[in-house]
């Protein structure tokens, strides 16, 4: 599993005013926003709630069988 800074939790977080930026621009729907590489600590959060849900439907919901085992 990769994880896909065009997934829609991510886009919505970036898309938010960067904190850092003071609109500079005098048009009228300029908004400063993040790149996915700007925040790596919402990136992991992303991606650990997905292959947790991942894992619980592999493991517990049975979406591909029985597991005879489980490696982590």
């Amino acid at each position: 599993m990769t994880c896909n800074s065009k997934w829609p939790e991510i886009e919505r977080e970036t898309h938010k005013n960067h904190p850092q930026q003071a609109q500079t621009s005098t048009a009228p729907n300029y908004t400063p926003k993040y790149n996915a590489s700007d925040r790596p600590d919402l990136i992991a959060r992303v991606f650990k709630g997905k292959l947790d849900a991942l894992l619980k439907e592999l493991t517990y919901d049975h979406v591909l069988g029985q597991p005879i085992a489980h490696l982590h």
